[in-house]
């Protein structure tokens, strides 16, 4: 089954649970972070935190405690509305088009 099928049948409960907090920058030399949430290879927009967003830039000595910020917030339901929209997108994407 593909991803987005698979994806398509999550509850906002579930994807709790498979969402992964990325660094997009990792590698790179500097004292910033980017952090990304990343549900089946997809962004979570970060409309929670700030509309619009889609990575939140952290200095590298405060990762530890704005990833277990954010896992607590993930595991509390916070991010449950865009988890909604992100598997009814998924939903209209497993779909195929008929005429």
């Amino acid at each position: 089954m593909k991803m987005i099928q698979l994806l398509s049948k999550l509850t906002p409960e579930q994807a709790r649970r498979h969402v992964i907090i990325k660094d997009i920058n990792r590698g790179r030399v500097g004292n910033e972070v980017s952090l990304s949430l990343n549900l089946g290879g997809y962004i979570v927009p970060l409309d929670v935190i700030e509309p619009g967003a889609t990575v939140l830039k952290v200095d590298k000595d405060q990762i530890n405690n704005v990833i277990q910020d954010l896992k607590g917030a993930i595991h509390r339901g916070a991010f449950d509305s865009m988890f909604v929209i992100m598997i009814r997108q998924f939903e209209q994407l497993s779909n195929p088009i008929t005429s």
